[in-house]
């Protein structure tokens, strides 16, 4: 399944399997686009609403629909100077 994720207002589009954790979404995500300085923990996912996703969670548990827009950024304090 497809899933835009948009880091840091950089949009990339992954191909998600739907039984693996969301944190291999992310990671991919971040890789693509050379995002890779900072751990994973360092970083937080939402949905367009603002809901937090636990990258724990395999993508299947979230039921979303292909094209589905998350949005991943530095969690509140982690930015650089």
């Amino acid at each position: 399944m497809s899933l835009v994720i948009v880091v840091n207002s950089e949009p990339v589009t992954i191909e998600a399997n739907l039984n693996a954790p969301l944190q291999v979404v992310a990671l991919h995500a971040l890789q693509e686009t050379g995002n890779v300085g900072r751990d994973l923990t360092d970083w937080r996912m939402k949905t367009e609403a603002g809901d937090v996703l636990d990258f724990d969670q395999k993508v299947e548990h979230f039921s979303f629909m292909a094209g589905t827009e998350l949005f991943l950024s530095l969690k509140a304090g982690e930015g650089g100077c």
